[in-house]
């Protein structure tokens, strides 16, 4: 079947389509609000922990407890982990697809006839379901899980909401101009496939076109007015939605507020209440705006002539056929209402450690940026000016074994030299100057240079063994020569993203604490003798954290540089942030180790469980 759209129906307008999808939103109504609610609060609790689970069997097919990629290719040399793996990526697949499913046919059910039939539901859903074993699906499922998380429009399910590019790799790439350029131009044309592929999802799950017949229609549809129109109503919803958000997280405090002034024992309960509370109010927030999201894009591939029309009866006749909401209003409330408690009391333990007082070190991330260029000895210096607890640094051998203070391994950004430190000697590095983009320079120093001045100003290190100069068998063994000869190993920590690099560490080094780099972290802690994790931020999770307490590991996030999310971390009680900007999580840090009640704390909580 190929689908045309109706050039009779003519041109969608931003006004024609914001005015048809607030009518469909408000005939879909709280039925179609409920459906969503409860699709996201069974994937919460039974599809992703189940998620989880299956992801932990395929790990430990492999001889592993937790995501290692340093260590994961030589382990599916079996074949059965991956096909688990694969089992996962489909069954989340599934249930993202029949929670679409769900509301699209819900969604078109109201127009139909005012009702949300069960029997439909189920109709539609073995559709679906008959799709998902086909390939022509296979682009459907790179859109919902790549192109449109990617471009933060992941909102619509609990399974998509987590999926983005992690910011270690964006925040490396923003750092250099050329780059930075680049990436932003690319999220522009992301963003500009994704619209231009939006009615794909009303099309593959309304009629019976496949996936690869749904994006290439909506490809052909989507231009010009249509791509304005979904655009400017995207926006539409998504601003109040995002406002709304905000309030009810602001509101969230108010009665912990009441509680610190007068009855400071109670301030605990109250505030375990009220993030409940407002967490199950959000859900329902988001519920709705996916509702009207999913309803804008039934609606332009109505409008557009790319589905059939399934009425074609004036808006008042329309109305005639409005479903009474009272059941399934009264079916949320007590829905939401049922969470409250076992949600109250998930919470509990991690409120009252809100007022436990934080010792989150800081660390200053190649130093403190805005003093020096990264890795320098101006850089260093302004960490310790500043107050930083530590600064972390790189390492880099070089073309004749020795050891100079770089993070990348090649020069391109820093000195505009196309050139690898593996194929120069510790002198030619020595000699070159490094730039950054606000006009710092200085020249690379030698590991010995820097640890030496580190001592001088009494600033503790946390050394990373990086890969990619000269790797020598014995690199760390010749690092830790040289650190001895130095004296420069009391006080000083180290980590690395090389597996190998840390279990040496600890032979030779088995007093001195060493981290293991998690750039994508999982569901538990990787087989290693470290003492400490340093997980990417995007990957840091609440599991993760509880997982390396379990194991009786530290927990560093990198590279923390929002101060929300660097009070989030510090009241969480991370070991330690590694941060570009030390200078406001050590005013943070500060703030929060003089402040009182627990008021603050829900508030950076709540507002950062929106925004982050």
């Amino acid at each position: 079947m190929r689908i045309q759209p109706d050039p009779a129906r003519g041109r969608v307008g931003a006004g024609e389509l914001l005015r048809e999808t607030l009518l469909t939103g408000r005939r879909a109504g709280i039925a179609v609000v409920v459906l969503a609610f409860a699709t996201n609060v069974l994937i919460v609790l039974l599809g992703r922990p189940l998620i989880s689970l299956l992801f932990r069997e395929a790990l430990q097919m492999t001889g592993q407890t937790g995501l290692d990629l340093a260590n994961l290719s030589p382990s599916f040399s079996s074949i059965l982990p991956a096909f688990l793996l694969l089992a996962i990526g489909l069954f989340a697949f599934a249930m993202v697809a029949v929670q679409l499913a769900i509301l699209f046919v819900a969604i078109r059910q109201v127009w139909d006839t005012g009702t949300v039939s069960t029997r439909e539901l189920l109709r539609g859903i073995r559709a679906v379901v008959r799709k998902l074993f086909r390939r022509s699906s296979i682009p459907i499922f790179f859109y919902v899980f790549l192109l449109l998380p990617i471009s933060g429009l992941g909102f619509f399910s609990t399974l998509t909401q987590v999926i983005a590019i992690p910011n270690f790799i964006s925040g490396e790439l923003l750092k250099d101009p050329v780059t930075a350029v680049l990436w932003n131009v690319l999220m522009l044309v992301i963003l500009w496939i994704n619209i231009r592929c939006a009615l794909a999802l009303p099309l593959f799950f309304n009629s019976d076109a496949s996936g690869t017949e749904a994006i290439r229609t909506s490809w052909r549809t989507v231009r010009g007015r249509e791509l304005w129109a979904l655009t400017v109503t995207t926006v539409a919803i998504g601003v109040p939605t995002i406002l709304l958000a905000v309030v009810i997280a602001l509101a969230s405090t108010i009665p912990a507020m009441i509680t610190d002034q007068g009855a400071p024992a109670l301030s605990g309960v109250s505030a375990s209440f009220s993030m409940a509370m407002a967490q199950i109010v959000l859900l329902i927030v988001v519920s709705t705006a996916t509702v009207l999201w999913l309803a804008m894009l039934s609606t332009a591939a109505r409008l557009a002539g790319a589905t059939p029309d399934p009425l074609a009866e004036s808006s008042d006749e329309r109305d005639d056929h409005a479903y009474p909401s009272g059941p399934w209003r009264w079916g949320l409330v007590m829905g939401a209402t049922a969470l409250v408690v076992p949600l109250q009391l998930v919470l509990s333990e991690p409120v009252h450690a809100l007022a436990a007082m934080p010792d989150t070190e800081i660390l200053a991330h190649r130093g403190y940026l805005a003093g020096g260029v990264e890795n320098t000895i101006p850089s260093l210096e302004a960490a310790a000016e500043v107050g930083a607890d530590r600064v972390e640094m790189d390492v880099l051998q070089t073309a004749d074994g020795q050891f100079v203070v770089m993070h990348d391994a090649n020069l391109t950004r820093l000195a505009g030299q196309n050139v690898n430190v593996k194929d120069l000697t510790l002198n030619e590095l020595t000699a070159i100057t490094v730039r950054d983009q606000v006009g710092n320079s200085a020249r690379i120093p030698s590991l010995a240079e820097y640890v030496t001045r580190a001592k001088e100003i009494d600033m503790p290190l946390l050394i990373e063994i990086k890969m990619g100069g000269l790797d020598t068998p014995d690199h760390v063994d010749l690092l830790v020569e040289e650190l001895t000869e130095l004296d420069a190993l009391q006080g000083n920590t180290f980590h690395s993203l090389d597996h190998a690099s840390v279990e040496r560490l600890k032979e030779l080094l088995p007093r001195t604490d060493v981290g293991y780099i998690l750039a994508f972290a999982g569901v538990g802690v990787p087989d290693t003798s470290a003492d400490f994790l340093v997980i990417e931020e995007y990957t840091a999770t609440d599991t993760m954290h509880d997982a390396a307490a379990d194991e009786g590991l530290g927990f560093y996030v990198w590279t923390v540089d929002d101060s929300l999310a660097q009070r989030v971390r510090i009241r969480t009680g991370a070991d330690g942030i590694i941060t570009d900007r030390p200078d406001t999580a050590l005013e943070s840090r500060e703030e929060i180790i003089n402040e009182s009640g627990v008021t603050p704390a829900l508030l950076d909580l709540m507002v950062g469980f929106v925004i982050l």
